[in-house]
């Protein structure tokens, strides 16, 4: 549990006496005497005490009166029924573990210690690892299993059998789980295993021979293998030094990926200079001293790329080194295994100075970029207005700046700093790596080397502080610039948004396309097309603010009539105002996206580590099932949910400073 960031578990033993408190002695003895909670979290069809007979409501009561927090968290759906355990158990016993990982948010795991079988398996050519059905798990539909087992601290895919062996071992009564790993030959009697149950092939039936049984394993193994080949579902495939090697295996795309990701926690200070650090880094290494000579040996290996960028993710900074390169050229070279290689030397073995820092004509080359690319930012109206009202939104914290930090920051920056930015990002800082593409065993055993390279330092934190802090601001700000500008900017910040782990984000995906985020929206329809307010409108979401942003152009006399038609388009959407035909193409246009996104492999890995990094991940099959089941009345809700908290314009005029008043709507 201390994984998950707690830092204690207390389990009630639920036996006669404690099923028979009453609700207000559960309460009193349990929740205050025993556990003296402040907080209590709590399905909206939550029962408790004796018989059920205690409810939300009699708790929502209780918890007013005694200074107890409670949050009712809401039901979650799938397809077209809630989330349940009950709904969960059933789909597993009937053997639907595709959907009942949809449901869990992850596979269904049975774990066990591998025990010594009658060798069947082996004399058939297809060894098995045995392990027993664990009493307290449900057991699946029994019959053949597509699988992944974690064994011997390595990931491998499998095929797994649960079923009484009619054909061998007629009287059995209790199900056996036989499992055999592809391409793994290695001893595994006493070894704690655990099987991940992927999806189910067929049920278990008796045959007349072993010799049938025989060829019907065979043409199971082979199906199985082609299921793993075509599934391109990402895992963890191994750790080394405690750092996850990640991996999405896909035979889609001529070229392969590695990603390095960091997190660590960030503050102004060091969103500049980690920012800094990458450009720096990707610049040179020791090998290629140079930018001229690294850039030409990714020429020489067919185009291959190395990046370096970062992000801001809340109060979270994420920081990627991405190598891309052809997995293999018509020659039979390997440019992918060679760029894995650069890559790891552009991390550890950059090109320093005679006094151990980085070289400073490089620092000053890639600090003046990074400055004059903040400079071309703040010359842009548009986003000097979005900057603005998103620092004012957040209220000068963190949460409001730039992925790449303060100009201030970045310009006294030091040579010694950023030494030691670097060592923090090698040996301490929280790291994944991810590979995408066609992965052999060469690709796996280069990636695990290169990894070993690292300071045995180095381990990942996921938990705790390494996920964002859900933003909220209960303070309502009107601001407004005046310079000489020909076209005045409206920046609209609404809080409302549930957090940027919800489910119910889809909804609110949705409701942002139909406002302003695609062509076909109210705000472009309306204020731009018909009305002629705008020469630009347009909305997006920010879901690590749980916050949704309205920015507009308009001539300066246009102000006010666009912040009353902007306000207007919002009170349609809350009242249903409305025509289905929005809502249909707000759909169809997300739908395209999703599946857009899993025909490129950056996209389908850049969904995998940002789903992971949050705390949300979906399939594409779940993505599509949720936006279809988003309902108009959901929709209206979500408008009703947003409040406006911050209202920004930059305007015409020769007055200098800030005006700031009560914000508007």
């Amino acid at each position: 549990m201390s994984g998950m960031g707690l830092d204690e578990v207390h389990v009630c033993s639920f036996d006669q006496q404690f099923a028979g408190l009453e609700p207000q002695i559960f309460l009193e003895e349990v929740i205050v005497r025993r556990l003296q909670a402040k907080l209590l979290v709590v399905g909206p069809d939550y029962r408790f005490g004796a018989k059920g007979s205690g409810d939300v409501a009699l708790l929502r009561k209780w918890t007013r009166e005694n200074g107890i927090q409670l949050n009712i968290v809401d039901e979650v759906n799938m397809g077209d029924d809630k989330v349940s355990s009950s709904r969960i158990r059933n789909l597993i016993q009937e053997g639907h573990v595709g959907q009942a990982a949809s449901l869990l948010g992850r596979p269904y795991l049975l774990q066990g210690v591998v025990t010594a079988g009658r060798g069947l398996g082996r004399q058939l050519g297809f060894p098995t690892a045995n392990i027993l059905m664990p009493e307290d798990k449900v057991c699946p539909a029994l019959g053949v299993y597509a699988t992944r087992v974690r064994v011997v601290g390595r990931t491998w895919e499998a095929i797994t059998s649960i079923g009484l062996r009619p054909t061998v071992s007629p009287d059995e009564k209790v199900p056996i789980i036989e499992t055999y790993l592809y391409d793994a030959d290695i001893p595994l009697y006493g070894e704690s295993m655990s099987i991940e149950l992927l999806a189910w092939i067929r049920p278990e039936r008796q045959f007349r021979s072993l010799l049938q049984l025989s060829t019907q394993i065979k043409s199971d193994l082979d199906q199985v293998r082609l299921w793993h080949k075509q599934s391109e579902q990402c895992y963890e495939k191994v750790s080394i030094g405690g750092i996850p090697l990640m991996v999405l295996p896909s035979d889609r795309f001529a070229q392969s990926t590695l990603c390095l990701v960091f997190q660590t926690q960030a503050t102004p200070r060091s969103l500049a200079c980690n920012a800094l650090l990458l450009q720096v880094l990707t610049a040179t290494c020791r090998r290629y001293p140079d930018r001229t000579s690294l850039a030409l040996a990714l020429d020489n290996l067919y185009g291959a790329t190395i990046d370096g960028s970062s992000e801001k993710s809340g109060d979270v900074q994420v920081l990627y080194l991405t190598a891309e390169a052809l997995t293999r050229w018509t020659d039979e070279s390997t440019p992918f295994l060679a760029v894995i290689d650069l890559i790891f030397d552009v991390l550890l073995d950059p090109d320093l100075a005679a006094d151990g820092l980085f070289q400073e004509q490089v620092v000053e080359t890639e600090r003046n970029n990074l400055i004059m690319a903040l400079i071309a930012r703040e010359n842009d109206r548009s986003k000097q207005a979005y900057d603005r009202c998103l620092e004012a939104f957040c209220g000068g914290q963190v949460h409001g700046l730039h992925a790449t930090g303060k100009i201030e920051d970045l310009r006294n920056i030091s040579r010694e700093e950023l030494g030691d930015a670097w060592r923090q990002l090698i040996g301490g800082m929280n790291l994944t790596v991810w590979l995408g593409g066609r992965i052999d065993d060469a690709c796996l055993d280069l990636c695990c080397r290169s990894m070993a390279r690292l300071p045995e330092s180095t381990r990942p934190r996921l938990y705790p502080g390494r996920l964002p802090t859900p933003w909220r601001t209960n303070e309502k700000r009107n601001l407004k610039d005046q310079k000489e500008i020909e076209q005045a900017r409206i920046v609209l910040a609404y809080d409302g948004l549930p957090p940027y782990y919800s489910h119910r984000l889809t909804a609110f995906q949705l409701l942002n396309s139909m406002l302003g985020g695609d062509v076909h929206s109210l705000l472009f329809d309306v204020i731009r097309e018909k009305m002629g307010l705008a020469y630009q409108v347009f909305s997006l979401s920010q879901r690590y603010l749980s916050a949704l942003f309205v920015l507009a152009g308009v001539a300066p006399d246009a102000v006010e009539p666009a912040l009353a038609a902007i306000q207007e388009q919002v009170d349609n959407i809350v009242n249903g105002h409305f025509d289905d035909q929005l809502m249909v193409r707000a759909k169809s246009m997300l739908e395209s996206a999703v599946l857009a996104l899993y025909d490129d492999l950056s996209g389908m890995l850049g969904a995998q580590i940002s789903g992971r990094l949050s705390g949300r991940l979906y399939s594409r099959e779940d993505a599509l099932l949720l936006l279809g089941a988003v309902t108009r009345e959901q929709i209206m809700q979500c408008a009703a949910d947003l409040r406006l908290m911050t209202s920004y314009v930059l305007t015409s005029g020769q007055a200098a400073g800030t005006e700031e008043g009560p914000v508007i709507g």
